[in-house]
């Protein structure tokens, strides 16, 4: 998940067009793998033009690499805006705001010079004590939402009927579902996308002199720890009819990825109580072409079980919606069966420890698997999390975070197979 705020860069540069009323701004710089949604923010000040580098970027330590970014503003008239013929940009590595001319373009206009200069750019003087109205809480307040579940955020409208709010959030990890007035409160009732931290910037304007309000909130989506130890201690005489497919957690409460694999096999040992899970494959639900960086997205589970009849499989329809068990008589040997009661890594876990190895890359789906040799073999050998890669690659996980992928596993796992 991401964050936004200041980020930085190494050079910047400035044109006007008198004729469009245009002011181009260009800067380049090195940002962390992933940073995306760019812009430059206008800061209300009494000195001339002042703008922020703003971006999402990535919670997790990632490499840095190069970017550039262009935007363009309607300026009626520079001399006045700006009369000393110079902006300000306020960067992670310029707090204080950096000094950049503007150059005017000739009355035909001409494009934006392919060499970024430095601007003729000079430290913003500490001491300097325009009247600045961008106002910051030092803390900000925190929202805990659950995955998929919507949330609010509000803010109240000047009286005075004037100046404006808007709210800005990552449409990575977030969307809007709507937005609402009532007695003088807007409304914004957002959703996730992913699990994991992320932020809701609310920008306020309540009219001249009275300045740009920002407020944050440090938004951290969840789902709800698995709830094995419950469910373990449920009679039969709680659950439904023997088969049935209605076991939902509590409330419609969402379940982590144990959670749920753990209802399915309460399901099928509700029939066959011996039955023994041996993996599980988790993929992306009917209609969603595109690869997913949360595994929680992954709302499809295929679960398969050893019998003493054969094998057992059931399969998921989305969140807490299963199809009945299927039973068969053909027999699944030379896997490993899983305990997950005792599984001490959860997928997300395993998604973290890729990232902590700078794997940042979607992928289309995963598993739960174990050792495909005979258990007498490898008695002790755990089970690992594999991921399909959007590149076609798998990332193999162990549950105590060891990560390789395909072409390497080889010599780090010998024995597993996919």
């Amino acid at each position: 998940m991401t964050t936004f705020g200041l980020i930085s860069f190494d050079r910047a540069a400035a044109t006007y067009d008198p004729i469009k009323h245009q002011l181009n701004i260009s800067v380049e710089g090195r940002a962390p793998h992933g940073t995306h949604g760019i812009e430059l923010v206008p800061v209300v000040w009494m000195g001339g033009l002042k703008y922020e580098l703003d971006g999402w970027t990535p919670r997790y330590p990632v490499e840095h690499m190069p970017y550039i970014f262009e935007e363009s503003f309607k300026i009626p008239n520079l001399a006045i805006a700006a009369p000393a013929n110079e902006i300000i940009i306020v960067s992670l590595n310029h707090p204080d705001g950096l000094r950049v001319k503007v150059h005017w373009l000739g009355w035909g206009g001409s494009q934006l010079p392919k060499s970024i200069g430095n601007g003729n750019g000079t430290p913003f003087p500490k001491h300097h004590h325009e009247a600045e109205v961008m106002h910051k809480p030092p803390n900000a307040d925190t929202i805990i939402a659950l995955y998929k579940q919507p949330f609010t955020v509000k803010e109240p409208i000047s009286p005075s009927g004037r100046g404006f709010a808007k709210v800005l959030f990552d449409q990575n990890a977030l969307f809007m579902v709507n937005s609402s007035i009532e007695d003088g409160i807007i409304t914004w009732t957002l959703n996730s996308l992913n699990t994991g931290k992320t932020q809701v910037i609310v920008e306020r304007f309540a009219g001249e002199g009275l300045g740009l309000i920002r407020k944050v909130y440090d938004v951290d989506v969840v789902v709800l720890d698995n709830v094995l130890a419950q469910h373990h201690h449920k009679s039969h005489s709680e659950t439904d009819e023997v088969g049935s497919t209605a076991a939902k957690p509590h409330d419609g409460a969402i379940l982590d990825f144990l959670g749920r694999v753990f209802i399915a096999v309460r399901i099928v040992r509700d029939i066959v109580p011996e039955a023994q899970l041996l993996w599980v494959k988790a993929s992306l639900p009917h209609g969603m072409p595109y690869p997913v960086r949360d595994p929680n997205m992954l709302s499809h589970l295929d679960c398969r079980f050893s019998t003493p009849s054969g094998s057992a499989s059931i399969q998921s329809r989305g969140w807490g919606d299963w199809c009945p068990p299927s039973f068969s008589s053909h027999k699944i040997i030379g896997m490993h069966s899983l305990d997950v009661e005792k599984m001490p890594m959860n997928i997300t876990d395993a998604v973290d420890a890729m990232r902590k190895h700078h794997i940042t890359d979607a992928f289309w789906a995963a598993s739960l698997e174990s050792p495909t040799v005979a258990p007498e073999e490898l008695p002790d050998e755990p089970p690992y999390y594999v991921f399909r890669m959007v590149n076609g690659k798998n990332v193999w996980v162990s549950q105590t975070g060891v990560v390789c992928v395909t072409d390497a596993c080889e010599s780090v796992f010998p024995k597993q197979g996919l």
